[in-house]
């Protein structure tokens, strides 16, 4: 068994794998809050941040494959969860090979050792519930106090795909018993402020954005609906400026009741 800080000094990103910026909203003529990256006077998210910095996991982590695209998207969730949660690599590519981010090698070579449980967020006919492996784990000694990493796509669903469909065999290579590809039971969004988190037009019903998603597996693994709430906040408070800010945003709050935003994995089937 790998010691604690092998573990996480191992799979810390190159510089050559590391996101290249936050994604800002690139808004010409304002100023930008540095600790946000959004615009200072009006749409500054840090007031719904951490008080005591990022939230870091006790003994796992996540890892974001991001679509190149949706690092340009002024809406996109994840450059915010990076803000908020201090355990959370994002790597950025259409197509991930070991060789290129060696981090993902790593990642798998200690789940092959049985150092590690990895869990391959996306949805399917083929997928686990991470619900039910959680529970497995807290009731297994040994598995309790194994280390764990999230790996989440974030992308639209066709990008998703395609990013899935290429590297699988990397993610999820045969006889690693301890690589599963997993899917959430339960709704993200945290409740209270979380809910009616719309920004766009959502594809099908029940579909959340990546960081709801991730948010929601976290509080699975080990943090609760305290941590999956703090997480959020800052989502909540960017979709009630939007819905100032942006009248479709505001009329599709107020029609049918729906919590959740446009997915970037759910529903996805093989």
């Amino acid at each position: 068994m790998e010691e604690p800080g092998f573990f996480f000094g191992a799979l810390s990103l190159s510089s050559d794998e590391e996101e290249g910026g936050a994604g800002g909203c690139g808004t010409t003529g304002r100023r930008i809050c540095e600790g946000c990256d959004r615009p200072k006077k009006n749409a500054c998210l840090c007031s719904t941040f951490p008080a005591g910095g990022p939230i870091e996991l006790r003994g796992g982590k996540v890892i974001v494959l991001q679509h190149p695209n949706e690092k340009k998207r002024k809406l996109a969730t994840v450059a915010i969860l990076k803000k908020v949660l201090g355990s959370c690599d994002v790597l950025v590519g259409r197509q991930f090979t070991a060789e290129r981010y060696p981090v993902l090698a790593e990642t798998l070579r200690l789940a092959r050792d049985g150092s590690v449980d990895v869990f391959v967020l996306y949805p399917g006919a083929k997928a686990e519930s991470l619900e039910d492996l959680a529970e497995e784990r807290r009731a297994s000694a040994e598995g309790d106090g194994r280390r764990w990493v999230l790996i989440a796509i974030d992308g639209t669903w066709q990008q998703a795909k395609e990013m899935f469909t290429f590297c699988r065999d990397l993610l999820l290579p045969r006889g690693v018993e301890n690589a599963r590809r997993v899917e959430l039971n339960r709704r993200g969004g945290g409740g209270g402020e979380g809910e009616g988190l719309l920004l766009m037009t959502e594809p099908d019903q029940g579909c959340v954005t990546t960081m709801e998603a991730i948010a929601t597996a976290v509080s699975i693994m080990e943090g609760g609906e305290a941590m999956e709430e703090a997480l959020l906040a800052p989502l909540a408070k960017l979709v009630s400026l939007q819905k100032g800010f942006n009248p479709a945003v505001k009329a599709r709050l107020g029609v049918g009741g729906s919590k959740h935003t446009k997915t970037r994995r759910s529903r996805l089937k093989d």
